[in-house]
C-alpha cells in the first residue's frame, strides 16, 4: 500500500470553494482503479489547513493517477484557491514528495 498525503492551505476567503473542489477530486478518486481509501479532513486549528489522504494498492497505480486529468486538477485548484501546499508519499519504506509527482507527471 501506498499513502498519498496533499495538504493546502487556503488563500483568504476561498477556503468553501478549495474544500468544494477537493471534495469533487474525492469523489472522482474513490473508484479510480487502485485507490483503495480516499479521506478529506480539516485542521482544527487552522481552518484553512486542508488535507486529502489517499491509499493506494501499489506504486504503478498511484503513478498512474498522477497523469491522470483528476489528478491535474487537484494540482490546478491548489495553484490557484491554495497559498501553500505540501505532497508527501510514503509506501512504509520511503518517503517522497513533489519531486515523484512531478517525474510521473513527465512520463
Amino acid at each position: 500500500m501506498v499513502m498519498l498525503t496533499v495538504s493546502a492551505a487556503a488563500r483568504p476567503g476561498k477556503r468553501h470553494e478549495l474544500l468544494d473542489t477537493f471534495r469533487q477530486i474525492v469523489e472522482k478518486t474513490r473508484p479510480e482503479k487502485g485507490c483503495h481509501e480516499c479521506r478529506l479532513s480539516q485542521d482544527i486549528e487552522h481552518e484553512n489547513l486542508i488535507y486529502l489522504e489517499e491509499v493506494w494498492q501499489d506504486r504503478s497505480h498511484l503513478d498512474e493517477y498522477f497523469r491522470s486529468d483528476i489528478f491535474g486538477a487537484l494540482l490546478g485548484a491548489v495553484k490557484l484557491l491554495g497559498k501553500a501546499h505540501d505532497i508527501r508519499i510514503n509506501d512504509g519504506s520511503t518517503a517522497e514528495g513533489l519531486e515523484a509527482v512531478q517525474s510521473a507527471r513527465s512520463i
